[in-house]
Formats: C-alpha cells, structure tokens, sequence
C-alpha cells in the first residue's frame, strides 16, 4: 500500500451493501475513509497499524461505532491464519479492499 491509495474511497458494490439506504450509506462512509490512516504518521512508520488507527480516528471523529469497526477490520485477513472481519460491513469493505483494481488517482500538482 502507498499514501496514493488514501486519495481515493473504497467503492462498495450498492448490491452487497444492502438494500436500505442507511447501511448504502454506511457503507459508503466506511469505504471513503478506509485508507485515510494510509497519510497518517503512526501508518506510515509502523504499518501494522493500517486499520486499527483508521478505526481510532473515526471514532474519534464521531462516525458511527459499526463504520468504525468496519474500517478497522477491512485489512483482516492479512495472513492465512489470521480472523475473519467480525461484521458485515467490515467484511463487505474487506472483500471491496481485496477485490479494487482500479488504478490510484493521484492529486493534481
């Protein structure tokens, strides 16, 4: 991962998002701050962090507890071994993560 992915949200696939626009826009939400801690300092020199310091940051910021949850857990899983996100939202977001091919878009000079 770069910083120039945190230029850009996740999209989330309206069909997996659900079908009440509160959990769309939930999920909206949670992908457009999915990588935001990608700029931070804490990621940036301990990258083991990703996720967990987005998911502090929203909190903190006053975004609803479950798109929280769902930034922290977008990483998981990171190895074979590791958990499954633990949420829909976050494993909505985690299969948009893994599945993104779409190029970065960088800022303008």
């Amino acid at each position: 991962m770069t910083k120039r992915r945190a230029w850009r949200p996740l999209r989330v696939d309206r069909r997996l998002a659900g079908s009440r626009p509160a959990d769309r826009q939930r999920a909206e939400r949670a992908g457009q701050l999915a990588k935001a801690d990608l700029v931070t300092a804490m990621v940036t020199n301990t990258p083991r962090w990703q996720g967990v310091m987005g998911g502090i940051h929203a909190r903190l910021d006053g975004e609803a507890e479950e798109v929280a949850v769902a930034v922290s857990e977008h990483y998981l899983p990171r190895l074979a071994a590791d958990p499954l996100p633990a949420t829909l939202l976050g494993r909505i977001l985690a299969l948009a993560d893994k599945t993104d091919t779409s190029p970065p878009v960088l800022p303008s000079p």
